[in-house]
C-alpha cells in the first residue's frame, strides 16, 4: 500500500498541490469508511483522535505503510515540487477527524499555514458522500480554488509561506486523516512569526 502507486496530478495554483481519486485500493478505502473510529477528543474544530489507531487490522496496514514509506514519499514529494532532499523525514503525526453534519455550510478553521516543522501534508479523505470543501490561497495574488471533500481523495502539499488554506463543513459526514511528515531531527521550514504575518496579508 503505497500511495505514489498510482500518478498525481499536479497544480502549480493558487499554490503547488497534488491531488490523487481513488488513492487507496478500493476495499482499503471502504473499510476505512466503514469503521473509522470513534473521534472522542475535541479541540477547536471539533472531534478528533491525534493518535495512530491501529486496533483494526487495516488502519494498522494504512500506518504501518505510512511509516515505513515517510522517507520515500517525502523524497517523492521533493521530486515532484522541485525542492532540494534534506531528510530524512519521519510522519510527525495522525489526525482523525470525524466531523459530524451541519445544517448549513460552517466554516471549520479559517486561513492558516500549518506547523513549520511539517515539510509535507497529506489529506485523505474517507466521506459518505460529497459535501463541504477545502479551499486554498495564495496570499500574494489572492487567487483561490476549492476542492470538495470526495471519497478516496487525497490531497498533498509542500508546507511553505505560500500554503494557505481553511476547511468548510456541510451536511454530509467528513471522515478525514491528515497526516504531517518533516525531518527526523526537530528542525522547522520557516519562522512561525513570518506565517503570522502572511496570514495578516489575506
Amino acid at each position: 500500500m503505497y500511495i505514489f502507486d498510482k500518478e498525481p496530478t499536479y497544480y502549480s495554483k493558487p499554490w503547488p498541490h497534488i491531488v490523487i481519486d481513488d488513492v487507496l485500493p478500493a476495499d482499503v478505502a471502504d473499510h476505512i469508511k466503514d469503521n473509522f473510529p470513534s473521534c472522542n477528543e475535541h479541540d477547536a474544530r471539533g472531534p478528533c483522535l491525534a493518535a495512530d489507531y491501529t486496533s483494526d487490522p487495516v488502519f494498522t496496514k494504512f500506518h504501518e505503510s505510512i511509516h515505513s514509506n515517510a522517507d520515500r514519499m517525502n523524497a517523492k514529494m521533493d521530486e515532484i515540487f522541485k525542492s532540494e532532499y534534506d531528510g530524512p523525514y519521519s510522519m510527525r503525526h495522525a489526525l482523525y477527524r470525524d466531523q459530524p453534519p451541519t445544517e448549513t455550510f460552517s466554516l471549520i478553521r479559517d486561513w492558516h499555514i500549518d506547523a513549520p516543522n511539517k515539510k509535507h501534508k497529506f489529506m485523505f479523505y474517507f466521506d459518505e458522500g460529497e459535501g463541504g470543501w477545502f479551499e486554498l490561497i495564495n496570499p500574494i495574488t489572492k487567487e483561490e480554488k476549492r476542492y470538495e471533500y470526495k471519497h478516496n481523495r487525497l490531497i498533498a502539499f509542500q508546507n511553505t509561506l505560500l500554503t494557505a488554506h481553511r476547511f468548510y463543513t456541510s451536511d454530509k459526514l467528513r471522515k478525514t486523516i491528515a497526516i504531517g511528515t518533516g525531518y527526523a531531527e526537530d528542525k522547522q521550514c520557516f519562522n512561525p512569526a513570518a506565517a503570522q504575518h502572511v496570514i495578516e496579508l489575506i
